[in-house]
C-alpha cells in the first residue's frame, strides 16, 4: 500500500524527472502514480453498494434439530471484487458439520472463514448445516467484510453490525423419567387440594361459630337477625401452578457446579411446566437465576395464555446455569404473593434442611406442594408434601470445580 510519504516522493520525482528529461523515469513514475490513484479509488468503491444477509430456517428449535443458516452477498454495482475475505462471528456450541472455522478472542465464540470473488451484479449464497446439541442462545454476527485492490496495494475492512439469533429450548423428557403419570403429571392433587373459598363472592351466611374471623363476620345480617353472623363463601377451584427452579447443585459453593444435573433440572422445569399447561393449569415458573444479559431473578407469574408457554421456554433457553439466591430464601420471599389455592412444585437436585423448612412453610399457608426431586441419593420425608424422586442412572457425579485463573468462564 502506499503510504502519504511514497506518494509525495513519486510526484517529486515525477516532476524532477520531466524537468531533466528523464524519459524513461518520467514513465516509470507515472505509471507508479497512476497505479497508486486506481488504487485508492478501487478501495474507497470496493466495499459500497454490496449488501450482507444472514438467514436461518427457524430461530427457534430444541436440542437435536438441524437448523439451515444462508449467508448471501451481493454485488450491487459494476466494479467486481477481485478478493471478498469474510469473517463472521458466531457464538460456540453448534455442530456445523465441517466447516472452516477459527477460535476468535473471545472464548465464547468462533470465527467462520470465508474467501469469495464477486464480478459486477453478482451474488454468492452459501448454506450451513447446523445441528444443535444442547439449549443456549447463539448468535450469528457481527461480521467483518475485507477487500482491496487487483494490485494489492490497498485494503479496506467494513464491520456489519447485523446480526442473527437462534433459540435452543431445553430438552423436554419424558414423564416416566420423572415418575409421573402420563395421564395426571401432577397426582391427585387437583382433585384433593384445589377446593377453597373465594373471599370475593359471597353466598349467604350462618351463626357465628368461635374462631371465625371478625372480617367474615356478615354485619347486615347480624343487625337483621339480632345475633352474629358469619359469611359462607363461594367454593371456586384454583388451577395455578407455580414452579420453583433451583440450580443449585452443591451444598456449598466451593464445591463447584455439576453441569449435567443442572441441565436436567432446567429440563425438568420445562417438562412439567408443558405437561401443566396441557393440563389446563396456569402455569408460572420462579427461578433462584438470571437470564443472559439481564438483571434479577427470573419470575413469570401463572397464566394460561397461548404465550406462556413460549415465554417460559424461551426463559429457561436464556437462563444462565448459576444460582444467585439459595432456594429457601426465594421460596420465603414469593410465599406471601403466590396465588390463593396454587400448588407449589419445586425442582431441586439438593436436599437441604432449610430447603424441607420451606416447603412446610408453603404447605401451612395453604399451597399443595410437590417436591421433585433430581439427587441420586433418598429424598427426605416431609409430612404433608408430596415428594418425587426421580434420580437420573447415567448422571456424572463429577464437579465443575471453580476457575482459578481470571478471565470467562
Amino acid at each position: 500500500m502506499f503510504s502519504r510519504g511514497q506518494i509525495l516522493a513519486l510526484a517529486l520525482l515525477f516532476v524532477l524527472s520531466i524537468a531533466f528529461r528523464l524519459g524513461p523515469l518520467v514513465i516509470l513514475t507515472l505509471l507508479l502514480l497512476l497505479s497508486a490513484a486506481l488504487a485508492w479509488c478501487w478501495k474507497a468503491a470496493v466495499l459500497s453498494h454490496i449488501s450482507y444477509n444472514q438467514e436461518l430456517s427457524q430461530h427457534h428449535a430444541f436440542p437435536d434439530d438441524m437448523v439451515e443458516l444462508a449467508i448471501q452477498i451481493v454485488n450491487h454495482k459494476l466494479l467486481p471484487i477481485t478478493a471478498l475475505h469474510v469473517q463472521e462471528h458466531a457464538t460456540i456450541g453448534l455442530d456445523w458439520s465441517g466447516a472452516q472455522r477459527a477460535q476468535d478472542w473471545r472464548p465464547t465464540s468462533q470465527t467462520l472463514q470465508r474467501v469469495t470473488s464477486l464480478g459486477a451484479y453478482e451474488s454468492v449464497r452459501w448454506r450451513y448445516q447446523l445441528r444443535c446439541p444442547h439449549r443456549g442462545t447463539f448468535r450469528f454476527g457481527p461480521t467483518t467484510l475485507e477487500a482491496g485492490d487487483p494490485f494489492g496495494f490497498t485494503l479496506r475492512q467494513l464491520q456489519l453490525a447485523k446480526r442473527a439469533e437462534l433459540v435452543v429450548y431445553p430438552r423436554v423428557l419424558p414423564l416416566a423419567e420423572l415418575g409421573l403419570a402420563s395421564g395426571r403429571p401432577l397426582g391427585d392433587s387437583r382433585s384433593r387440594h384445589w377446593l377453597f373459598t373465594d373471599p370475593a363472592h359471597t353466598a349467604g351466611a350462618r351463626d357465628y361459630r368461635f374462631g371465625d374471623p371478625l372480617k367474615s363476620i356478615h354485619w347486615p345480617t347480624t343487625a337483621r337477625r339480632g345475633s352474629l353472623q358469619t359469611r359462607i363463601y363461594e367454593p371456586t377451584m384454583s388451577l395455578d401452578l407455580m414452579v420453583f427452579l433451583d440450580l443449585d447443585t452443591v451444598q456449598h459453593a466451593w464445591e463447584g457446579r455439576r453441569s449435567a444435573a443442572v441441565e436436567r433440572a432446567i429440563s425438568a422445569a420445562a417438562t412439567v411446566v408443558q405437561a401443566g399447561l396441557a393440563e389446563r393449569y396456569s402455569a408460572g415458573i420462579s427461578i433462584n437465576g438470571m437470564l443472559e444479559f439481564q438483571s434479577g431473578l427470573v419470575n413469570i407469574p401463572p397464566s394460561c395464555s397461548p404465550a406462556q408457554l413460549t415465554q417460559i421456554f424461551d426463559a429457561l433457553a436464556r437462563v444462565v446455569p448459576y444460582a444467585l439466591l439459595p432456594m429457601p430464601e426465594l421460596l420465603q420471599q414469593a410465599t406471601a404473593t403466590l396465588p390463593t389455592g396454587a400448588t407449589v412444585l419445586v425442582i431441586s437436585v439438593i436436599a437441604p434442611n432449610a430447603l424441607q423448612t420451606s416447603l412446610l412453610r408453603i404447605r401451612d399457608h395453604g399451597h399443595p406442594t410437590i417436591w421433585l426431586y433430581l439427587g441420586e441419593d433418598s429424598p427426605p420425608v416431609v409430612p404433608g408434601v408430596q415428594v418425587q424422586h426421580a434420580p437420573s442412572p447415567a448422571m456424572p457425579t463429577s464437579v465443575d470445580t471453580p476457575a482459578t485463573s481470571t478471565g470467562a468462564s
